[in-house]
């Protein structure tokens, strides 16, 4: 993953997916299950960049 989480706090969805490596779709299933937090912003949803390095954390430890 590049460091796309030090330089900014908020990602859209379209950079985080590409962040992640995930899908949109997975993406969404995860943010309506409360897995991954989002604000919302006027119409734009934002999702904290550091959720990134949680993600990597949890994808080592093999769990979800």
């Amino acid at each position: 993953m590049t460091n796309t989480s030090e330089k900014k706090r908020f990602l859209t969805i379209k950079e985080f997916c590409i962040e992640a490596r995930i899908g949109r779709t997975t993406l969404h299933r995860y943010m309506k299950q409360g897995i991954v937090p989002y604000s919302k912003i006027g119409s734009r949803v934002l999702l904290a960049a550091s959720l990134l390095d949680r993600l990597e954390d949890t994808a080592t430890r093999g769990s979800v």
